[in-house]
C-alpha cells in the first residue's frame, strides 16, 4: 500500500509542483519592461517612455533624450509565496479522502537593466542610438517547498497514511537580451524607433526533493535530484511609434516581432528509493533540443498632462501565446506541443494586460520629487483546473528625486492572484470539498539610477 500511496502522491503533487513553476512562469507576462519610474506607474509606460529604459517599453521614446545618459536598474528583492490548502474526497473504495497542504516560497535578486544612450541633436531633427542589457525573464532565484499530505482508508477513523514532500530549487541566470536601439524624430510631434534584440538563454537549475511516506506498516523515503540546464539564442525586433497630437498628450504603439528560440536542454533526474526491502536507484535522462516559436506582442498606450505637475497614462498589451509551440526532441523522441503549457494542455491563452498609472511631481528650483502609483491586471497563459482564466492583480507605488544630472527612483510592485487546483489520486479526479484554492502573492523592489551628462559649452 505504501508504494501505491507514493505513486498516487507523486501524481497529486505533480499538479501542485507545476503550479509552483508557474510562480516564475508569470515573468513571461509581467516583465514587459524595466525601470523604477515605469513600474512605479504600474508599467503604464508605452506612451511615456521618456528615459533610457524606453528601449524595453517603446524604443521611439528614446527620441525625447537631449543629453547622453547612463542607466542602471537593480531588483534587490523579488519574493513570492504560494499557498494551497484543501480537503478532497473521491469515489475510490479503499480511500475515504485526502488532505493536502502546500506552501512554497521564491526569493531572488538581480540586475534588471543597464544602458548608454548618446543623442545626436540637430536644429530640425534628433537621432538617438543606444546599447542596452535587460534581464527579460529572471531565473535567478531560490524556491523552498513543503507539502504534507494525508490519506485515510474508509475502514479507519484516523489518517493512517501520510506523505511529506520537502523541496529546494536553486536556479541561476535567466533569459537576457542585448539590444541595439535607434530612435529618430524628424518633427517634435512624432518619433519612430527600433531595437534589434539578441536573446541569450543560459539557465542552470538544480532541484532536490525528498518524499517521505509513513503508514502503519513502515516508512518509504524517495530522494530525487534533478539537473536542468537551458542554453539558447535568438534574434527579434521591437518597433515603436510615438505621436504627440498636442504638447500635453502622447499616443504610443509598439510591435514586438515573433521569433524562433533555438534551445538545448540538459534534463537528468536521479532517484533513490529506500524501503523496508532495501534501496533502489534509477536515472532518467530527458535531455534534448528544439525550437520555441515565440509569439508576437502588440501594445498601445496613451498619456496626458491635465496640469504640468500631473502625468496620467494607460496601456493595453497582448501577446499571442495561444500560437506558441515547442518542436524538437526530448530523450530522442520527437516533440511537438504547446509552449509553455506542455503536452497535457488543451489550449493556451493569449496574455492580456491593462495598466493604469499616475505621477505627481513636487518641483523646486534645483530638484524635483515625484510620487507615483499604478494598478494593472495580467491575464495568464494557462487556465486553472476549473477551466477559468487566471488574472493577476497588481499595484505599485514609487518615488524618487532628481537633482542636477542625477535621477534616483524606487518602486514597489505587489501582485496577487487566486487559482483553483485539484489533486489526482490513483488517476481518478477528486471532487473538491472545502477550500481548494491556490493563493499567490509577489513583491518586487526596483531601484533605478540615471546620470545625464551635462551639455558641452560651445567655444565662443
Amino acid at each position: 500500500m505504501a508504494a501505491i500511496l507514493l505513486a498516487s502522491s507523486a501524481r497529486a503533487q505533480s499538479s501542485l509542483v507545476d503550479a509552483t513553476r508557474g510562480l516564475d512562469l508569470n515573468r513571461f507576462n509581467t516583465t514587459v519592461g524595466s525601470g523604477a519610474r515605469a513600474w512605479g506607474m504600474g508599467g503604464a509606460f508605452v506612451a511615456v517612455a521618456d528615459d533610457a529604459t524606453a528601449a524595453t517599453w517603446n524604443p521611439a521614446g528614446l527620441a525625447i533624450l537631449q543629453l547622453p545618459e547612463v542607466t542602471l536598474v537593480y531588483v534587490p528583492a523579488d519574493d513570492s509565496s504560494f499557498d494551497y490548502q484543501g480537503f478532497t474526497s473521491q469515489r475510490v473504495p479503499s480511500i475515504e479522502g485526502s488532505y493536502t497542504g502546500f506552501a512554497s516560497e521564491l526569493d531572488g535578486h538581480y540586475i534588471d537593466y543597464a544602458s548608454f544612450a548618446y543623442p545626436i541633436v540637430r536644429e530640425n531633427w534628433i537621432l538617438v542610438p543606444q546599447l542596452s542589457y535587460q534581464r527579460a525573464i529572471n531565473r535567478d532565484f531560490r524556491i523552498t517547498q513543503r507539502t504534507p499530505s494525508f490519506f485515510a482508508e474508509s475502514t479507519q477513523t484516523t489518517a493512517v497514511q501520510q506523505v511529506l514532500l520537502e523541496r529546494t530549487t536553486h536556479s541561476q541566470s535567466g533569459y537576457d537580451v542585448l539590444a541595439g536601439s535607434l530612435a529618430w524624430s524628424p518633427r517634435q510631434e512624432i518619433a519612430i524607433g527600433a531595437s534589434i534584440n539578441w536573446w541569450n538563454v543560459d539557465v542552470e537549475l538544480t532541484d532536490d526533493e525528498q518524499i517521505s511516506g509513513f503508514t502503519t506498516s513502515g516508512q518509504e523515503v524517495t530522494t530525487i535530484h534533478r539537473r536542468l540546464d537551458q542554453k539558447g539564442d535568438a534574434l527579434n525586433a521591437n518597433l515603436g511609434l510615438m505621436w504627440r497630437p498636442i504638447p500635453q498628450m502622447a499616443v504610443g504603439l509598439v510591435y514586438k516581432t515573433e521569433f524562433n528560440l533555438d534551445i538545448d536542454v540538459l534534463d537528468v533526474t536521479h532517484e533513490t528509493r529506500l524501503t523496508n526491502s532495501g534501496p533502489a536507484e534509477a536515472t532518467n535522462d530527458e535531455s534534448g533540443s528544439g525550437t520555441i516559436d515565440w509569439p508576437e506582442t502588440i501594445a498601445l498606450g496613451i498619456s496626458g498632462r491635465p496640469i504640468q505637475q500631473l502625468l496620467l497614462s494607460a496601456d493595453w498589451t497582448t501577446t499571442n501565446w495561444s500560437k506558441a509551440t515547442y518542436e524538437g526532441d526530448r530523450a530522442g523522441v520527437p516533440v511537438d506541443e504547446p509552449f509553455p503549457g506542455g503536452a497535457g494542455v488543451q489550449s493556451q491563452e493569449d496574455s492580456r494586460q491593462l495598466r493604469l498609472g499616475a505621477e505627481y511631481a513636487l518641483i523646486g528650483e534645483t530638484f524635483a520629487v515625484p510620487f507615483r502609483a499604478g494598478i494593472f491586471t495580467d491575464r495568464q497563459i494557462l487556465r486553472d483546473d476549473a477551466g477559468k482564466t487566471v488574472d493577476i492583480l497588481g499595484y505599485s507605488i514609487g518615488s524618487g528625486i532628481a537633482a542636477g544630472g542625477w535621477f534616483l527612483d524606487v518602486a514597489i510592485v505587489r501582485t496577487e492572484w487566486k487559482s483553483f487546483r485539484t489533486a489526482n489520486v490513483l488517476g481518478v479526479d477528486i471532487t473538491p470539498r472545502g477550500d481548494g484554492q491556490i493563493e499567490a502573492v509577489g513583491t518586487r523592489l526596483y531601484v533605478s539610477g540615471i546620470y545625464r551628462f551635462p551639455q558641452r559649452k560651445r567655444p565662443s
